[in-house]
C-alpha cells in the first residue's frame, strides 16, 4: 500500500519520496513519557515491553484478553522486563482487564494515565519493542525505529506491509484468513484466538535477544 501511494503521488508530478516513516518526540512529550513512567514505576533502563491488543477497526482484530495477561507474565518471569499496556479513552477498561488478569505488580497500563497520541508516542519511544495489533500503534512505534512483534488477524499481509516496520508477522492458517470484517462473520474469532501467547513469546525473545547483541 505505501508503494501503491506513492505511485499515485508520482503520476500526480510530486518528488521523490523516501518510504520510511520518520517521527520525533518533543520535548513537551518526553517530559509526558518521564511523568507516565514515574507514576507507574517503569525502570529507566529500556527494560519496557509495550503492548497493544486493541484495534479501532473492530473486534476481529483485537487480540483475547486472556493470551495479553499470559503473554505479558511471561515477558516479566522469562526476561525480566516490565510490561506497558496501551490504551484509548474507550479501551481503558479492557487495559485494566489485562493488569488483573496478569497478576504481576510489573504489569500496569496507561488506563489511569492521561491518554493521548502524544502521551502513547512517549511510551513507545521509551520502550524496547511492542508486540501490537495491525493498529495505529504499530506503525508508531516503527517510525520511533521500534521493533514490533505484529498480531494480525483479518487481514492480509500485504494490507499492511510497511518498509518501516522491523520485525515479524504474527498469523494462524485458516482457510477463513483475509477476511478484512469487522466482525467475525463465522463467529468463531480463530484468527486471533488460535494466535497463541507462547508463539508471540518466542518473537519477542528473538527481538530483545537482537537488542541486546545490538547494544553490546
Amino acid at each position: 500500500m505505501v508503494e501503491s501511494y506513492l505511485a499515485l503521488a508520482y503520476a500526480m508530478g510530486c518528488p521523490t519520496e523516501s518510504p520510511r516513516l520518520e517521527l520525533s518526540v518533543t520535548e513537551a512529550e518526553k517530559a509526558q513519557g518521564e511523568a507516565i513512567w514515574t507514576a507507574l514505576g517503569l525502570p529507566s533502563d529500556g527494560r519496557v515491553v509495550a503492548l497493544n491488543s486493541n484495534g479501532a477497526f473492530g473486534a476481529a482484530k483485537v487480540w483475547p484478553i486472556v493470551h495479553c495477561a499470559a503473554l505479558a507474565r511471561q515477558v516479566v518471569e522469562r526476561f525480566d522486563h516490565d510490561v506497558l499496556v496501551l490504551c484509548g479513552p474507550q479501551e481503558r477498561e479492557r487495559a485494566r482487564q489485562i493488569v488483573q488478569e496478569a497478576g504481576s505488580s510489573r504489569v500496569v497500563s496507561l488506563a489511569d494515565q492521561p491518554v493521548s497520541l502524544a502521551a502513547t508516542k512517549a511510551c513507545l519511544a521509551r520502550s524496547r519493542l511492542l508486540v501490537s495489533t495491525d493498529s495505529g500503534p504499530r506503525h508508531v512505534a516503527a517510525a520511533l525505529d521500534r521493533p514490533v512483534v505484529t498480531l494480525l488477524g483479518p487481514t492480509l499481509p500485504i494490507w499492511i506491509e510497511n518498509p518501516t516496520v522491523h520485525g515479524p508477522l504474527v498469523r494462524t492458517q485458516l482457510d477463513c484468513l483475509g477476511c478484512a470484517e469487522r466482525m467475525c462473520p463465522l463467529g468463531h474469532h480463530r484468527c486471533m484466538e488460535d494466535l497463541r501467547p507462547e508463539r508471540v513469546l518466542e518473537e519477542v525473545a528473538s527481538l530483545l535477544d537482537a537488542a541486546r547483541t545490538k547494544a553490546a
